[in-house]
């Protein structure tokens, strides 16, 4: 494990902390080791952490203060923010990519299912011919026109109800499209999607807290001690999306089963 491993992934938990810009450090310490499944306890380990918030700090990107507080540099805010953007910026323009020639092979197979139906129809009038007379009786006035207003009004309304659900599944898949869940969001301007939850009641469940981050975390890591198991309360929270990210750190403070 080296620094450049360790200092992608202390910025990062900053980053998905509640505040978004500082950490205790004991509590940094524990949840960057636990990320990168390493042992909290390995007097190694502490030591490689502590030397890459020292190099973090020698560079500006990170400030330790005298109350054991790690904060964030405006800097290595921007940074991130930046990182963000570019990578954002190339899933766009590969989606874009991915969505011309889907729309340009679309064409072609209209076209030739086109061609298909017009050579179909004209066989079939050369077979017909003249098998169509004038003995065919006519529709009854009034009774044909009603049933085809009918049919009309059963068929917009079913487009109507096709439209609707169209339209929700189309919000759907923009939600889950892989390209959009790191990109830059209101109250998320670095995308991320991986959270680390602190003060979490001891009674809390997947399922519960799932409900209480609106529904959309995918993956959770609870947080326990090495050798008794016991719940620390607190977790990693993976987002469907950097948006629903935003919206769970926007619950910070809020109060989950009494806690």
């Amino acid at each position: 494990m080296t620094d450049e491993t360790i200092a992608p992934t202390i910025i990062s938990t900053i980053i998905g902390s509640p505040s978004g810009k500082s950490m205790p450090v004991k509590e940094l310490r524990k949840a960057v080791l636990l990320s990168l499944q390493l042992d909290t306890d390995d007097k190694s380990s502490k030591k490689l952490f502590k030397k890459c918030v020292q190099a973090l700090e020698a560079d500006g990107r990170v400030k330790l203060g005298a109350d054991g507080i790690v904060k964030l540099s405006k800097s290595a805010r921007k940074e991130a923010a930046k990182g963000s953007k570019k990578k954002g910026k190339k899933d766009k323009k590969k989606k874009r990519k991915k969505s011309d020639a889907d729309e340009s092979n679309a064409y072609d197979d209209s076209d030739k299912k086109s061609g298909k139906k017009q050579k179909s129809e004209h066989a079939q009038n050369n077979v017909n011919g003249d098998d169509d007379n004038d003995d065919d009786e006519p529709p009854m006035e009034g009774d044909a026109d009603n049933d085809d207003y009918g049919d009309d009004v059963e068929e917009d309304e079913a487009a109507d109800q096709d439209g609707a659900a169209t339209n929700k599944d189309d919000n759907n898949a923009e939600e889950d499209d892989p390209a959009n869940k790191n990109k830059s969001v209101k109250g998320n301007p670095t995308g991320v999607t991986r959270l680390f939850l602190g003060n979490l009641p001891f009674a809390v469940d997947e399922s519960s807290l799932n409900d209480f981050l609106g529904g959309y975390m995918t993956h959770v890591k609870w947080i326990t001690d090495k050798e008794t198991g016991r719940f620390y309360g607190s977790a990693f929270v993976e987002m469907r999306n950097s948006k629903d990210a935003a919206g769970a750190v926007a619950k910070a403070g809020t109060e989950l089963m009494g806690r």
